[in-house]
């Protein structure tokens, strides 16, 4: 990674001051130096280099804005998803609960056993269909910064 920014720095023609020149010199010496090197760099600047330095902010947002949209419609769609999955997940609990309930009442004929038998249903299905969605919605966000990382 280094070596491809003092590439791209020996292709600029950017003055630079290097960790091993400056070793030996006292704290005014770096500044002073820097300085010059800056001068130097500010003289020889290219009016196109100097926008781009003035407005490094500008640039930078205009090329991260198509990943900004993208990332936000599908932050924008998990939330229809959310909103969508918990009424089907509550519909699927409630025909499995009443499935497990009816068997569970023609096996026991006492009130107290189906009593036990549908709060254990209901209590362990939503949380099981819960931590599904979550994980699923982690793992989307996880896909979304890695193609955030990769992009860059």
């Amino acid at each position: 990674m280094t070596e491809e920014k003092d590439k791209d720095i020996k292709n600029s023609g950017e003055k630079v001051l290097k960790l091993g020149d400056v070793s030996d010199f006292t704290v005014g010496e770096i500044v002073k130096k820097a300085q010059r090197v800056d001068k130097e760099n500010s003289e020889s600047e290219s009016v196109l280099d100097k926008y781009i330095r003035q407005h490094r902010g500008e640039i930078e947002a205009v090329k991260n804005q198509a990943l900004e949209k993208y990332i936000q419609t599908e932050r924008k769609k998990m939330d229809q998803e959310e909103t969508v999955d918990p009424n089907e997940e509550v519909i699927v609990a409630k025909e499995e609960a009443e499935e497990k309930l009816a068997e569970a009442s023609e096996t026991q004929d006492s009130e107290t056993g189906t009593q036990e038998a549908e709060t254990v249903t209901l209590s362990k299905e939503p949380n099981f269909k819960e931590k599904i969605s979550q994980s699923l919605m982690k793992w989307k966000l996880l896909m979304m910064y890695l193609l955030l990382f990769l992009h860059r």
